[in-house]
């Protein structure tokens, strides 16, 4: 994955036909709080991944001492197992 790190703002390839722009990190990271909402099974795994800081993700780019996790109960059913 290539981070943008000079820009707020970056202009993504298209999507379903759109052209779409998204937040960069830098940005991201300048927020007073940063919220995390994950939810689903299919989640489970990544949001361990996102607990013990796997910087494989794009979310470890992201400064955690600022961010709130919210997860439903399927989304957070792997985090007591690891």
């Amino acid at each position: 994955m290539l981070a943008v790190t000079d820009s707020d703002v970056a202009v993504t390839g298209p999507y379903q036909g759109r052209r779409r722009m998204t937040l960069t990190f830098p940005i991201i990271n300048r927020s007073r709080r940063v919220l995390w909402l994950v939810t689903g099974g299919e989640k489970a795994g990544t949001l361990v991944r996102l607990r013990d800081g796997d910087p494989s993700i794009p979310a470890s780019h992201v400064r955690q001492d600022r961010a709130l996790i919210l997860a439903d109960r399927a989304a957070a059913e792997r985090l007591g197992t690891t």
